[in-house]
């Protein structure tokens, strides 16, 4: 099969989770895959790296000399500009907020963020290990299919590299399941009910959030065309993601005077500099995060000092009790 048929079969499975059962459906499938992705990076780890590398120690012998290093070879503004998307991200990721607000209480929700902390160790370190294996024995490998790699050379037992790549599939699907969904709700409610003023009844609701999803699905599967490589549509769509929302998110949380003027303006700058700089080739060889986050939380805080008319009310008062 060939990518370009991949991407078509995985945009179709998508979409239909996040369109044939919301929520449930994506949650669900989402727990199945979060077993997979874990079962098959714990237990690919060990026959990596105790197979064809031969040991720890060969392990480590045979990385580059750069590799070897904390910073990797890069400079800490270079660390930096890979750390802060992801990061940023995190901190205001609809999805995030999404689940926690599914809970059944506050308990949970809490315990769900400490379980999500702890458990990511499980993933995150056991990618960084395969990614660098994979450097070791497959020097010229493309960063963003080097685990992909592990698995469909023959480094690994036939059944152990298809649940590797099913885990990888699986990354995949919950990211684009979870986005689709939260993207069609900013459709729902802030498009067609806030801006339009429609008043939707639940089933109304429900079908414009399911042609929501469709439209969504098909225009993100045209623009991943455009992008040569994994890698880099998602630090360029991270950093659009981050540096737009996780300004506003928390000045909602820590700061009183936030407005609603200082926030879109932190909103509209963080883009269009994301895009520019991106557009530009990232000058100085600096991602484009360093850029434009300086100058969103510029334009929030000045935003607000400057139109403080409309100010974005407390968290507590703009919540309503949900009983």
């Amino acid at each position: 099969m060939s990518p370009q048929s991949g991407a078509i079969v995985v945009a179709l499975l998508v979409m239909f989770l996040a369109f044939g059962g919301g929520l449930k459906s994506v949650a669900w499938s989402d727990f199945a895959s979060a077993l997979v992705i874990v079962l098959s990076l714990v237990i690919a780890l060990p026959l990596i790296l105790g197979g064809d590398i031969g040991g720890a120690g060969d392990y480590w012998n045979g990385m580059p000399e750069t590799h070897r290093t904390f910073s990797g070879g890069l400079s800490w503004l270079q660390l930096l500009g890979y750390f802060l998307p992801l990061f940023l991200l995190i901190l205001a990721d609809q999805n995030m907020y999404q689940r926690l607000g599914a809970s059944r209480d506050e308990s949970e929700a809490k315990k769900s963020t400490a379980g999500f902390f702890f458990s990511s160790f499980l993933v995150t370190i056991p990618v960084a290990l395969l990614g660098s294996a994979a450097v070791v024995l497959l020097p010229k490998i493309a960063p963003d299919t080097a685990i992909l790699s592990l698995a469909g050379r023959d480094y690994l037992p036939t059944i152990m590299g298809g649940l590797l790549l099913a885990g990888a599939l699986a990354f995949i699907i919950t990211t684009g399941s979870s986005f689709l969904l939260s993207g069609a709700g900013n459709i729902v409610y802030d498009v067609v009910q806030r801006l339009m003023g429609r008043e939707l009844n639940d089933a109304k609701r429900l079908r414009v959030h399911r042609w929501a999803v469709l439209g969504i699905g098909i225009v993100a599967y045209i623009l991943g065309r455009y992008f040569p490589t994994v890698l880099e549509l998602q630090m360029y769509s991270y950093t659009v993601y981050g540096v737009a929302l996780a300004p506003p998110v928390l000045a909602i949380f820590f700061w009183r005077r936030a407005s609603r003027n200082g926030a879109l303006l932190a909103m509209v700058l963080g883009v269009v500099v994301t895009i520019t700089w991106e557009q530009l080739d990232q000058p100085y060889d600096l991602n484009s995060v360093l850029i434009s986050l300086p100058v969103a939380l510029i334009a929030l805080v000045a935003g607000s000092l400057v139109m403080p008319d409309r100010t974005v009310r407390s968290l507590d008062e703009r919540v309503p009790d949900p009983v």
